[in-house]
């Protein structure tokens, strides 16, 4: 067996091409099979969004994260700017 992930992952186990009806395996199973899967690109694109969609748990907390600290900025600004007129209207007095 020349690539033994393939063979893992389905790529190029035996499976039946549905315009000729024969089952095919190997090399031609694997060309199959990008080609329902909608070509060379289409197999990058899909292993993309699933690698995207492996840290998304990551970034979903991260996003939270990112969140709580923009009310939590924008609370210390509120309070900032709140005791900069205090001080300004005691400086004024």
């Amino acid at each position: 067996m020349k690539n033994e992930d393939d063979y893992k992952t389905g790529w190029t186990t035996q499976t039946t091409n549905p315009a000729t009806g024969k089952k095919c395996s190997g090399g031609a199973a694997r060309n199959l099979r990008i080609y329902q899967a909608g070509g060379a690109n289409s197999v990058r694109v899909k292993a993309a969004i699933e690698g995207v969609q492996s840290i998304q748990p990551i970034i979903d907390i991260q996003q939270s994260q990112i969140e709580q600290q923009q009310v939590q900025i924008a609370m210390l600004t509120q309070s900032l700017s709140q005791a900069i007129n205090e001080l300004t209207k005691s400086r004024n007095k």
